[in-house]
């Protein structure tokens, strides 16, 4: 476990260095917030890659392959709705992609 998150802190840290080279995204940055955009845009972009990862390889071939009862499938689709929830959340925070939420 503590490797994973080690890991996670260091993609997350090369991801917002990298993304702060970017001037399409330095632009976004506000001085009155304590995080430049680079930080908010890697951090979301790693958080969707993990619920995307959790859709596509535990829920839906979940969905898909096992004689669930109608109890289940509920439970499933409501936890499904959650993963996109929180998709949706990090894409709305993205300064970088506001115009996806016009």
């Amino acid at each position: 476990m503590k490797d994973k998150v080690s890991q996670n802190i260091q993609d997350l840290n090369f991801l917002a260095e990298k993304l702060a080279r970017n001037k399409s995204l330095i632009k976004f940055n506000n001085p009155n917030e304590s995080e430049p955009e680079s930080w908010s845009l890697a951090y979301a972009l790693l958080e969707l890659e993990n619920s995307c990862s959790k859709f596509t390889k535990e829920l839906l071939p979940k969905l898909v392959s096992e004689n669930l009862s109608e109890d289940e499938i509920n439970d499933l689709l409501h936890e499904i709705g959650e993963e996109l929830r929180h998709i949706l959340y990090h894409i709305k925070d993205s300064k970088f992609y506001s115009y996806l939420d016009s």
